[in-house]
């Protein structure tokens, strides 16, 4: 294995949700027993509906597992604007897990272990 070269800010995968889903199937057919597939959305608008945290990107909304108090602090830090969500997919919901914007590799928002 050879050493790294260089270094430089950190790339954050630049997938269309079309990809990402098909990655998960692909994932899911090669062994049925994981429980979570990591997801990448892009351009995600989190928003409250009714009691529900939703993630809406390219047309789509997801349910979110997210407590109120993370919920908020989330809407917060993006200011509602659209904003990158890594995290994990259970096959029901989306567990976001970290955001950020643009192709800024700093974090905007990080899930904390409490709450």
């Amino acid at each position: 294995v050879a050493p790294a070269t260089g270094s430089g800010p950190a790339a954050w995968p630049r997938t269309t949700l079309a990809q990402e889903w098909a990655r998960v199937a692909a994932r899911a057919a090669a062994c049925p027993w994981l429980r979570w597939h990591p997801l990448v959305l892009h351009d995600a608008v989190a928003l409250r509906q009714g009691a529900q945290w939703l993630a809406v990107a390219d047309g789509q909304a997801l349910p979110l597992t997210l407590g109120d108090a993370q919920g908020w602090l989330l809407l917060a830090c993006s200011g509602g604007a659209p904003t990158h969500l890594a995290g994990e997919w259970d096959g029901r919901a989306f567990a976001p897990l970290s955001a950020w914007r643009g192709d800024d590799a700093a974090l905007l928002w990080q899930r904390s272990a409490v709450a």
